[in-house]
């Protein structure tokens, strides 16, 4: 996942599954600047989602379906 801005094609990054506790308990270590290597790793990875996001936003490039992917939902049937 690196194509960013002005890539054709786009390249979904990885799921990153964080729980709310695991998202304070990252936030607390950030703060007191005891970052382990897993946290700089996943740190990494979520700066490099929002990248992807925010580029991928600003060109058009992601379409509701790509973000249904990326955040792993299911798409709603429609019945009609």
């Amino acid at each position: 996942m690196k194509k960013y801005k002005n890539s054709k094609s786009v390249n979904l990054p990885g799921r990153i599954e964080l729980s709310p506790e695991e998202a304070k308990s990252l936030l607390q270590r950030v703060e007191q600047g005891q970052l382990t290597e897993e946290d700089r790793a996943l740190c990494k990875r979520l700066l490099e989602f929002s990248l992807w996001l925010q580029q991928g936003l600003e060109s058009s490039s992601i379409t509701t379906a790509t973000l249904r992917k990326v955040f792993g939902l299911l798409a709603k049937k429609k019945i009609l």
